[in-house]
Order: C-alpha cells, then structure tokens, then sequence
C-alpha cells in the first residue's frame, strides 16, 4: 500500500494508551480484623437487633466475598445449591 497515508483519527486510535499500574498486590495486614474484633463487630449487631447487618458481616467474613456481592447470596441461590453460589 505505497503512499497510504493515515488521517489524525485514524492515528489517534492506533495510538497506545497508558495503563494503571497497580503499586501494591494486597493491602495492608494492619487493616485485617481481629478475631476479637470480627465478633464484637457480630455482637453490636446482634445486641442492636440488626439481624441482616449480622448475617451480612457473617456471609462477608465466611466467605471473603465483596459488599457489592451481597445481593446474589439469597435464599434462592442457596436452596439450589448450598455448597456452590455462582454469581
């Protein structure tokens, strides 16, 4: 294709664009709970009569999964299968 010439549009697109680096893998151990803490956390909850905060944190705790997943833990979803959750 001798004396094809690319628009600045065309330019643009095939231009590489920079990517975020994440700096660290994981976050801080310092940020983890304690297990003393984790149940005080259950325990305010439950004395507070919160009983979907506490099954919340439990799910989370029990799991690892995120605040946004919460809404695919239903009842539904674990009478289909209890051992296997998919989201």
């Amino acid at each position: 294709m001798e004396g094809y010439k690319l628009t600045e549009e065309q330019m643009e697109r095939c231009r590489a664009k920079y990517f975020h680096v994440q700096r660290r893998m994981f976050r801080d151990d310092s940020r983890d709970l304690t297990q003393g803490e984790y149940q005080r956390l259950l325990e305010t909850a439950r004395r507070s009569g919160e009983k979907r905060l506490e099954l919340a944190m439990e799910t989370i705790g029990a799991t690892g999964i995120r605040v946004s997943e919460l809404a695919y833990i239903t009842v539904e979803a674990a009478s289909k299968n209890p051992y296997f959750i998919s989201f």
